[in-house]
């Protein structure tokens, strides 16, 4: 009966015995030191980004002075909203100060599908040293290759196993706005500038080494002033010359979902 006894205790402590070191096991596993160290990251994400080409200002120059003037062009401008849900790359490092506050850094690359948007642009209006002159076809184009660089703080909630954080950096705009007609060489203004980004976001750990990030992020408005020109239009009146000047400008948001993995 005692050996029965003696045996079933011991037994009982080396069953509570592994499932205490099973237990330290996983706590140490969803330790948020899976965060720290060098790490890549990809997964899916949802960007917005409006892009736009207006201020339209036709005019005519004879040996570089300006014969006339049109600003009354149709359309006033041209929009597009582009809703794209693509794939993120990141790489980064990050490590952890005063316990819970994280500092890190990382390259990230959004891709997704370009998009583009077309019209018909009547120019001819006001314009007499250039009658009848209406572009067959406007276009204007976002790149769906879009990288950034940011920077990291965050603070680690262990109630969580997680820790929220902030990002700030910047991040690359590639927009193209192109027109083209008969007996006209093609033109483009490229809108392809740097822009602040910031955002937020929440990353959780889920086991060694594997955590999950839930991210939203905003890059501000760029813009940029360029015109298109046209060869010598061959009026017998000397050098005559068709420009349509724009402004392009953008401006993006982008949610991700990523599984980040410590290397």
């Amino acid at each position: 009966m005692r050996k029965n006894i003696a045996i079933s205790a011991l037994i009982g402590s080396a069953v509570l015995a592994f499932g205490t070191v099973g237990a330290e096991e996983d706590a140490a596993s969803n330790d948020k030191s899976a965060l720290e160290g060098f790490s890549v990251s990809a997964g899916v994400e949802y960007d917005r980004q409006n892009s736009e080409a207006g201020d339209f200002v036709f005019k005519v120059t004879l040996d570089g002075v300006i014969q006339d003037k049109a600003e009354a062009v149709q359309p006033s401008k041209l929009k597009r909203t582009n809703r794209k849900l693509g794939g993120s790359v990141a790489f980064g490092y990050g490590k952890f100060f005063y316990e819970d506050l994280f500092v890190g850094g990382e390259a990230l690359i959004d891709v997704s599908k370009n998009k583009r948007a077309e019209a018909l642009l009547d120019c001819s209006d006001g314009a007499a040293g250039a009658p009848d002159v209406v572009f067959p076809k406007i276009t204007l184009k976002s790149n769906g290759v879009i990288p950034s660089i940011r920077l990291r703080v965050g603070y680690w909630i262990e109630s969580l196993r997680g820790m929220f954080y902030v990002t700030a950096g910047a991040s690359r705009y590639s927009v193209e706005f192109k027109g083209a007609a008969s007996s006209w060489p093609n033109g483009e203004v490229a809108l392809k500038k740097i822009a602040p980004v910031v955002g937020l976001g929440f990353q959780k750990v889920l086991c060694a080494n594997i955590s999950i990030r839930l991210e939203g992020d905003y890059v501000f408005q760029a813009n940029k002033t360029g015109s298109i020109k046209t060869n010598d239009l061959f009026l017998a009146l000397g050098d005559t010359r068709a420009h349509l000047g724009t402004k392009v400008r953008a401006e993006r948001f982008a949610a991700r979902l990523l599984l980040n993995y410590r290397i």
